[in-house]
């Protein structure tokens, strides 16, 4: 049975963006592990000279830290955004989002008992790793950049309820047939994964809203990974709005 590691990140509604984002993509674990940690390293090293720099997709257009400031040369900009965007080209890299306005969200339904946003959109894409793993007969692990001890207790537990009781649309048995774990770790940890999938949620909550992306942009390449549920249906499966 195959392995299937999915990495997420979020992308807060801090103004201006009045959207909260929660995405990631999947990888197989082999795949991960042999291709795409390597080339990630090698690029680090070819474009920095330092395979430990943390990739930040904010630090890396401002440019202002010192690791940073060689981003402000063309040609490695473009270097870098090149090998980002062969790297979702080449490694059969599969997207998942859901994309909430917290705003409207907490409006519409006028109710002290609401979920957290991050709940909502995780419970999304969980649901629809689940759908993917099962279409692939696979098994899934979850990676989530830590926030605090206090909140990643409540992710853990929020998980544990859908391991209870399914999701919306998926039952009980199949979050705990195909998904092992979830796990947490800090960017700083360099873990790969995790500082490859801070290019998703801010870019794909974007393109959800027809926003314009900042140049240099991998919008496309990222698109074009989105989860369709073998049904064509990426706006169901891919990018979900709330």
């Amino acid at each position: 049975m195959k392995e299937y590691f999915l990495f997420l990140d979020e992308s807060k509604n801090t103004p201006p963006s009045v959207h909260f984002a929660l995405g990631g993509y999947a990888v197989e674990k082999a795949v991960y592990e042999e291709k795409i940690c390597p080339y990630i390293r090698k690029m680090k090293k070819d474009i920095f000279e330092d395979e430990n720099v943390i990739l930040h997709e904010s630090e890396l257009r401002i440019a202002k830290k010192e690791i940073y400031k060689i981003m402000r040369k063309p040609e490695k900009r473009e270097l870098f955004w090149r090998s980002m965007g062969e790297l979702f080209d080449e490694n059969n890299i599969t997207v998942f989002v859901a994309v909430i306005n917290p705003n409207e969200y907490k409006i519409k339904y006028n109710s002290r008992f609401l979920n957290d946003e991050y709940f909502v959109c995780l419970e999304i894409i969980v649901e629809n790793f689940v759908h993917f793993l099962e279409k692939h007969n696979a098994i899934g692990t979850i990676y989530l950049e830590s926030q605090n001890p206090k909140a990643d207790n409540r992710l853990t537990n929020y998980f544990q309820q859908l391991v209870k009781r399914g999701t919306r649309c998926m039952n009980n048995h199949a979050v705990r047939t195909q998904i092992a774990t979830i796990n947490f770790y800090q960017k700083s940890d360099l873990n790969i994964g995790l500082q490859i999938a801070d290019f998703i949620p801010n870019t794909m909550k974007k393109y959800a809203h027809g926003i314009k992306n900042k140049r240099p942009s991998i919008e496309c390449e990222i698109a074009k990974c989105l989860y369709d549920g073998q049904a064509g249906e990426v706006n169901t499966f891919g990018v979900k709005k709330v």
